[in-house]
């Protein structure tokens, strides 16, 4: 950093001796550089920068390593970009977004501001673990101002890194400090994308929680609800999900933040959700959406009203609106893609997925899992990698290539277990259980789809609940002598809970299972009079899959009675 003529920040002796130099002499020599060539300039938006050509900094450098000054310049350059970094409006992602031109200088501050004295190489660990670092106020004031340009640029590993560095160089002074809050926040954000459920993302969140609420910092507060929110979800908590939603939704009511009131509706559209409390969950989310305006959500890495979106399009499937929730789910990728944000893309590509398959669109499926796996931050994001893999697993049983999709399925439930992202398994377990009854392991597959009602039931998440059993029951049915009486009770539990959760679309699947039954039984008319009165309470989707198939089977049986025949008693399986 050139000093203008204003004193700097008081040094270490050890590091230099200021020298202060008057503006104009520093104009002058820089414009003889500059006339020489060995400084580029360039003007842009009313500034004009200036950068070393690449030999000349290579000399340059050269030059200070064989100087007495190294240290020195090193300590000026990171005060200067940590002073520089302070001035970002963390809010504002353009400022953040405006630095990012200066990522590299920001990176080789942080590496001197965090080395060891004698090896110039950090951030290190003592056998205590703390953190060893040159200038520990300064490598924290670095870290905190660094923040936004790492989450901007959805640099989440460097994130991680710097911040979990910076958190173990804070000493009781700033403990409960605004900058332990932003520490804390960024590990928090940073590792749940980038290392899963774990109990150092609980921690992180409830730290800056608690330091939040003792600064009365209200919008920070409201990002870590929406983070808490997530992580609860993600661990199948669902019940606590809702107590955190309406803690938001309580706080909206005294907030001087409007986004407060419309977070507390996605966040309340959610856990009804998965709770199945469809109807609800619908009000919730449109009301959201519809006073959203041009509301910045971006809250804890993710834009909250592709969230929404995201919990919009399979609550309208199942509500029985499946073009409705084709559309949303195109409304999210297009969402998603203006927004240019990598975790934002990816997604929106993983989540509209199981609706594209639901609707029978397994090209528009295909598409977006193969957009996501070639993304260029696909890897940076495991985070999002079972629910990927199982759904890849599901897609590949589709297409014929069962022995690959199972394998895929079995990997991403473990992955899932492992990383207590429970929220899935549910979903991974119908696909395993089918592709398993279709590969004709019926044995194997009542196991899985056993397992998963039981922890269903022992759990809170119960959207998929009437599918499961209904999977239960069309695998009941497949082995030979089956339990018909079983299999009923079954069925009847599974449209009891659809009806109950308005899942029309989970109530003509499980119907359709019962026109099976009901045809082994010999009351073959009966179950398409069940068929036939779940379908026309549908006002939309006749082209998607369930519609379609359900109109064949009735056509096919009114085919066979036209012509004096007895019905096919055939019932397509769905799967």
């Amino acid at each position: 950093m050139v000093n203008f003529g204003r004193r700097l920040p008081p040094e270490p002796d050890q590091y230099c001796t200021p020298v202060y130099i008057a503006e104009s002499h520093i104009v002058d020599a820089v414009d003889s550089l500059v006339a020489k060539s060995l400084v580029s300039a360039a003007a842009a938006n009313d500034t004009t920068r200036y950068r070393l050509l690449e030999t000349t900094r290579v000399y340059a450098m050269e030059k200070l390593e064989e100087s007495t000054e190294k240290h020195a310049i090193a300590l000026r350059h990171a005060m200067y970009f940590a002073s520089l970094l302070g001035r970002i409006d963390s809010r504002a992602s353009r400022g953040a977004r405006s630095l990012g031109e200066h990522l590299g200088n920001v990176r080789a501050a942080l590496e001197w501001a965090f080395s060891d004295g004698d090896t110039g190489t950090g951030p290190r660990l003592t056998g205590s673990r703390r953190t060893v670092a040159r200038d520990p106020i300064l490598a924290v004031d670095l870290t905190v101002g660094s923040v936004p340009i790492f989450l901007e640029l959805s640099l989440l590993s460097e994130c991680h890194k710097w911040s979990a560095a910076a958190l173990r160089l804070l000493d009781d002074t700033m403990r409960g400090s605004r900058q332990e809050m932003v520490l804390q926040e960024a590990v928090a954000i940073s590792s749940t994308w980038t290392r899963g459920n774990g109990d150092d993302v609980r921690a992180a969140i409830t730290r800056a929680l608690e330091i939040a609420h003792n600064r009365g910092d209200t919008s920070t507060r409201l990002r870590l609800l929406a983070g808490l929110h997530m992580f609860l979800l993600r661990a199948a908590d669902i019940r606590g999900s809702l107590a955190v939603a309406e803690e938001v939704e309580t706080a909206a009511r005294t907030a001087m933040d409007a986004s407060y009131s419309v977070v507390a509706d996605w966040l309340l559209g959610c856990s009804h959700h998965f709770m199945g409390n469809q109807s609800v969950a619908r009000q919730h989310l449109e009301k959201g959406l519809a006073c959203a305006g041009h509301l910045n959500a971006q809250l804890f890495g993710l834009d909250y009203k592709l969230r929404a979106l995201i919990v919009l399009q399979r609550v309208l499937w199942l509500s029985g609106f499946p073009n409705r929730a084709l559309a949303v789910a195109r409304e999210a990728i297009s969402e998603a893609e203006a927004s240019s944000k990598p975790i934002n893309i990816c997604f929106s590509c993983v989540y509209t997925a199981p609706v594209f398959l639901w609707c029978g669109e397994v090209g528009a499926a295909q598409g977006v899992l193969e957009k996501l796996m070639t993304h260029p931050n696909w890897h940076a994001l495991p985070a999002l990698h079972a629910t990927a893999f199982a759904l890849q697993g599901e897609l590949l049983i589709r297409q014929g290539e069962t022995e690959r999709g199972l394998a895929l399925l079995r990997s991403a439930l473990a992955m899932m277990r492992a990383d207590r992202q429970t929220i899935q398994l549910a979903r991974a377990s119908c696909a395993l259980a089918q592709g398993l009854g279709s590969a004709g392991q019926l044995s194997e597959a009542l196991t899985v789809i056993g397992n998963a009602i039981t922890e269903t039931e022992a759990g809170t998440e119960t959207s998929q609940f009437p599918e499961l059993l209904r999977v239960q029951a069309d695998l009941l049915l497949s082995v030979s002598s089956p339990d018909e009486v079983l299999v009923e009770a079954v069925i009847m539990r599974a449209i009891a809970e659809a009806r109950r959760q308005n899942a029309l679309a989970w109530e003509l699947r499980t119907a359709m299972t019962l026109a099976r039954l009901r045809d082994k039984q010999g009351r073959g008319q009966e179950g398409r009079e069940t068929v036939s009165s779940v379908r026309a309470r549908f006002t939309e989707g006749f082209e998607t899959r369930d519609l379609k198939a359900a109109a064949q089977f009735l056509q096919s049986e009114a085919d066979a009675r036209q012509r004096g025949g007895q019905p096919a008693g055939h019932v397509p399986p769905l799967h």
